[in-house]
């Protein structure tokens, strides 16, 4: 295994587990759950808070199946080098 896949390697895993990680706070956090691009959603805006961060939670898990899914597609299962589509 070249040095080249297994910094690739953690550094998708470690963006993958980043993302779960942060479903994860949102998902139980009990005040609204911000987005990262700094707009702050005030509790008078919503009307369920609960329902708004399960939501924004479910978001950020689901947004780490395909980085996770190419992880282990490209580097368990093909063993080959990473390659750009475009």
């Amino acid at each position: 295994m070249e040095l080249g896949m297994v910094i690739w390697f953690l550094c998708v895993g470690g963006c993958a587990l980043t993302f779960t990680g942060i479903g994860i706070y949102a998902y139980r956090r009990k005040e609204p759950m911000w987005f990262w691009s700094g707009s702050i959603v005030r509790k008078e805006e919503l009307t369920d808070v609960q329902a708004y961060n399960h939501a924004n939670g479910i978001m950020w898990i689901l947004f780490q199946f395909p980085i996770g899914f190419q992880r282990f597609y490209l580097f368990g299962f093909q063993r080959q080098q990473p390659r750009c589509w475009f």
